[in-house]
């Protein structure tokens, strides 16, 4: 069995993130993490346990999933905007989708395959004082023109921030 289909906790996950990505220190890593769960803006894959004390498990897609969240979080995206952009995660450009008559992309995990292939994909996502939050994965960035003036675009390269997470993990 490899790395890639064990589930981790909010401990390994950190440790995993630290070690992959090099991102500050497992004990800020892990109250991040723990920090979004509280506040719904990441959700496990599965929760062992009773109580209080129950504990977080992540599978690949969870673990990337928490990867592009983090980043939307250390750019200081609210969590109520974190919430909506974990949602968004399953949006694909259109023109991504492929050819008609054949599988189309359409879901996280699909993306993950193709990143976890080579391909470099995006996560953009928009904000505004004067619309929802959204956000949709695609092949190249997509900002949203200069010429509207309130939206923020934040782009997530998911080769930089995610690839990197499955690196050794294809072996055995």
């Amino acid at each position: 069995m490899t790395d890639s289909m064990e589930s981790r906790t909010v401990g390994q996950l950190a440790a995993h993130i630290v070690n992959q990505l090099g991102r500050n220190t497992e004990p800020f890593v892990a109250r991040q993490l723990r920090t979004l769960l509280q506040r719904e803006s990441i959700i496990p894959t599965e929760r062992t346990g009773e109580g209080e004390v129950r504990t977080a498990l992540f599978d690949d897609e969870a673990m990337a999933r928490a990867s592009v969240i983090l980043v939307l979080n250390s750019r200081y995206v609210p969590h109520e905007e974190l919430r909506a952009a974990y949602r968004c995660l399953d949006n694909v450009a259109h023109e991504d989708k492929g050819p008609a008559g054949k599988s189309t992309i359409n879901r996280f995990a699909r993306v993950l395959e193709r990143v976890r292939e080579g391909e470099d994909w995006y996560f953009n996502f928009y904000t505004s004082p004067f619309a929802e939050p959204s956000g949709v994965l695609s092949r190249k960035p997509l900002p949203v023109p200069a010429l509207m003036p309130g939206y923020v675009t934040t782009i997530v390269p998911l080769s930089e921030h995610v690839a990197p997470l499955f690196a050794g993990n294809e072996a055995n």
